[in-house]
Order: C-alpha cells, then structure tokens, then sequence
C-alpha cells in the first residue's frame, strides 16, 4: 500500500477520563521505508458530533530545522482542529474538558509499538492550526533536545519561550552549514527611537552564489540569484540583502534587532523565501555576483 493512502484507527470512542495512548499496530510501515519516501506519521485527534477517533495515518512534511538532523521516522506529526469532545448520551462536553484531553495528551505522549514519542514543539503557524510534533524518546530527552537547539533559558515568559522555539519549526529549507566565524554582528541603524534597519542585514556575493548552487532558482528557466534572501540562521531571522562590498572572510552581517534568541549547536542556514526577478533586477544582480 502507498504511505499517502495508510490508515489505521488507532482509537474508537474517545473518553473524558482517558489517561493513557498506547497502541500496537500491526501493518506499521518499517522506518525505512517512510524514510526513503519522505513520509512522516500523523496522528489525527477526531472530536466532533458524528466521530470521534485517532487514525494514524503518513503525510508529506514542509522541512525545518527542528526536524532537519534527524530521521522523520523518529517523529509524529499530531493534529487535532475543531476537537470537541462529546458524552456517551451525544451531549458535547464543555470546552476546558476537551482542552484538557488534548493537554493530558501532550502531556504524556504517544506509545506505538512499544516507541515512546513526547512533546517536541510547534511553529507559531502550527499554533494557530492546533498541531504540533512530538519527537521518539522520554520528555526529558525530547526537552534535552530542545534546548540543544538554543539559549532560552533567560527568557521569562512561557509565551515568549514558545514564540522563539517556534522559529526552530517554521517552513524553511536548509541549504548549507557553515561556522559562524563567518559571521559578523553590526549595529542596527536607529534614531528619535525608530530603527531603520529592524531585521534587515547583509549577505555577501560569496554566499548568495553558493546558495543558488545548492539550490538551483529560475528566472524565465534561467538560473537567477535572488537580491534579497529571507532567512533563519542559529537564533537570528529577517531578511538579508546583497553587499557586494563585505570581505571574502565575512559572509553574513547580522544586526542586534534580527537575534531572537542565543546559543545551539545548529549552524544550518535555511532561506524561507526569496526576492523574485524582473530582467533589470536580474541583470544587475548578475553583474554584483559574476563581475
């Protein structure tokens, strides 16, 4: 059976007091397999007043770097929009009780086939839409890995935390890694309280070429170098614009106001979107990089 078309119920008849998720499931495709194909686990968590259920199932996964050092075999992709839960008489419950299920849920993880995944995290989109990633290991272990990925202990707010965490799992594709020696932090520009270069820094012609190398971009099926790169980068994110003038030892100029967070072993540089060509854009940015 193709991975897009698997499905197996995993749950019938969701319970108010359920506490535990562990399933055994049989025709579970091998990791390998998913693996090779691109696929990634996904659980529904299906409340309304005609069903209510948890089907496993395999989708396509947008990449980020969360997930980008690891096998997708080792996560599950959880979902659960519109989840209200109803009585065994029909009656709907109250909205906290189905809240509550969804954070017991969280709370203790998912069991299949005797793998242990817990709570990894969200993008802030992810939020929004009500699903998230739980990753294999204990919660302490899949905690250990979340603070690998950056400093966050200073940050105060749960709220905050979970906003610059969810930079890590926003749609982004890593490209290449690099040290970040390479890397220069530059002083923003401000006055009269306004900062005109809020989230906007510099990349070098070096880098712009060896990012259109890695990841070919056409321009009217033309290879075309983008002026302007948006990009996540360790704990920094906004937009980076091409300064032919940076030395060959510099690659990236990053201000104050694009660093969100400190710290992590992650030194991939991932783009999320690109300036788009006009012929005369095109020409010019051409000129800067192939002189």
């Amino acid at each position: 059976m193709a991975l897009s078309k698997y499905r197996h119920v995993l749950q019938e008849n969701l319970q108010l007091n359920d506490s535990r998720w562990e399933y055994r499931v049989p025709d579970l495709p091998r990791p390998s397999d998913s693996d090779r194909a691109g696929y990634m686990k996904s659980c529904s968590l299906n409340a309304n007043s005609t069903k209510q259920n948890i089907v496993l199932s395999y989708i396509k996964i947008s990449p980020n770097r969360a997930i980008s050092e690891q096998p997708l075999s080792a996560f599950v992709h959880i979902t659960c929009p519109g989840f209200r839960l109803h009585t065994q008489d029909g009656k709907p419950a109250t909205f906290r009780e189905s809240s509550e299920y969804i954070s017991r849920f969280l709370k203790q993880g998912l069991m299949i086939n005797g793998t242990k995944y817990s709570f990894y995290g969200h993008s802030n989109s992810q939020l929004k839409g009500r699903s998230c990633f739980l990753m294999m290991g204990s919660q302490n272990e899949v905690d250990r890995r979340v603070e690998m990925l950056g400093d966050f202990s200073k940050m105060k707010t749960v709220a905050k935390k979970a906003k610059r965490i969810g930079l890590l799992f926003s749609t982004a594709h890593t490209i290449v890694n690099f040290d970040p020696a390479r890397c220069k932090d530059i002083a923003d520009i401000e006055r009269d309280d306004y900062i005109f270069t809020d989230g906007c820094g510099n990349i070098s012609p070096r880098l712009a070429k060896l990012l259109t190398q890695k990841k070919p971009i056409l321009y009217r099926n033309k290879r075309y170098h983008p002026s302007v790169f948006q990009i996540r980068y360790r704990g920094y994110k906004g937009v980076v614009i091409l300064d032919p003038h940076l030395d060959a030892s510099t690659w990236l100029e990053l201000r104050k106001s694009m660093r969100k967070f400190a710290g992590g072993n992650d030194h991939s540089f991932a783009v999320v979107e690109h300036s788009k060509g006009s012929s005369s854009i095109v020409e010019r940015v051409e000129s800067l990089i192939w002189p």
